[in-house]
């Protein structure tokens, strides 16, 4: 024992003793930056994770409207008997906009903004024509009430598929930061 202090008190001791410092305080320095790049790799591949789970989420609930969507009856556009044009395209633009209202938290604001305008387009000149056929106001074409109803439905109809084609890009690395986490050789 007294020998390895002896050693540890001569010139060459005292270096292996300062080396073996220093040596410990870098391996100290990588590995806490070692440590420091794991974790924020780890949060990354978290947050990746987070993200496909509420695209995975997103693309279910809007796949499933699309098909609740599909499954909406079409109008028959026989010009023979009006009333019952009305009554069903107003129960089509019903439906159609509880399935917009329910899909609306789900898409991009790009994919909603002509679909909601038409919406308001529609609901204003429904608003007019039962004005008109109740109140005596001022009289509303027919013919754009249900073009414009036809124009929302088209519009619903793009903006769920438009939102489900982007999740599905987004889902085979398009545009994703997944993509750059797990790079693809």
């Amino acid at each position: 024992m007294e020998e390895i202090l002896n050693f540890f008190g001569s010139p060459a001791g005292k270096i292996l003793a300062a080396s073996s410092v220093v040596a410990a305080l870098v391996t100290s320095i990588v590995s806490l930056v070692n440590v420091k790049m794991t974790n924020r790799r780890l949060l990354d591949v978290e947050t990746a994770r987070q993200v496909g789970e509420i695209s995975s989420s997103r693309y279910t609930k809007l796949y499933e409207l699309m098909n609740e969507f599909n499954a909406v009856s079409a109008v028959n556009h026989d010009l023979s008997d009006t009333k019952k044009l009305v009554e069903t395209t107003t129960e089509r633009f019903h439906q159609v906009e509880r399935i917009f209202e329910r899909a609306e938290s789900l898409l991009e604001d790009s994919h909603t903004s002509d679909a909601l305008k038409l919406k308001l387009e529609a609901e204003y000149l429904s608003n007019k024509m039962v004005e008109m056929l109740y109140a005596d106001g001022e009289e509303v074409s027919l013919k754009e009430l249900l073009i414009k109803r036809r124009d929302f439905d088209q519009a619903v109809k793009i903006a769920i598929s438009s939102s489900i084609k982007a999740l599905t890009n987004s889902s085979t690395g398009k545009n994703t930061r997944c993509a750059r986490i797990f790079p693809v050789s």
